[in-house]
């Protein structure tokens, strides 16, 4: 028997789309909690006075912090779509009607209606990411 290996390194490796995409859910959902928290205690910075609000919109305004949110925009589009995909799946509405396992087994969750979900979500992803580029590097209104 082979030894289980649990950990974070499982998460990585392409077995299935499904899987790539819960990955991803996991990888986006900690992200956007490490946003939240530091866009929390960055905001409190407007507390120490303008020139402590001043040094940190001179950090935030950087080429850098510009791709940081489009990151985070792109990881919100993908995040709630996949969300959704699971979502509907955990209510049995993408999921299809139980059959018999014969061998060789199949799994058959994974349907069209999930695959296009999660192609849609990879396409929110892009176009958040579009859309944040467009607002924060080419400062169209």
């Amino acid at each position: 028997m082979r030894a289980a290996r649990p950990g974070v390194k499982r998460w990585f490796g392409y077995r299935h789309l499904s899987r790539t995409a819960f990955m991803m859910q996991r990888v986006t959902g900690i992200g956007l909690v490490a946003f939240f928290v530091l866009h929390v205690f960055d905001v409190g910075n407007i507390t120490g006075g303008s020139l402590t609000w001043a040094n940190f919109l001179s950090v935030a305004e950087t080429p850098l912090g510009g791709i940081a949110l489009i990151l985070v925009l792109a990881s919100i589009g993908f995040h709630f779509m996949n969300g959704l995909r699971l979502m509907l799946g955990e209510f049995g509405v993408t999921l299809p009607k139980p059959r018999r396992p014969d061998y060789p087994y199949l799994p058959r969750f994974f349907t069209t209606t999930q695959r296009l979900l999660v192609i849609l979500g990879a396409v929110m992803g892009i176009i958040f990411a579009l859309l944040g580029y467009l607002f924060i590097f080419l400062g169209v209104d």
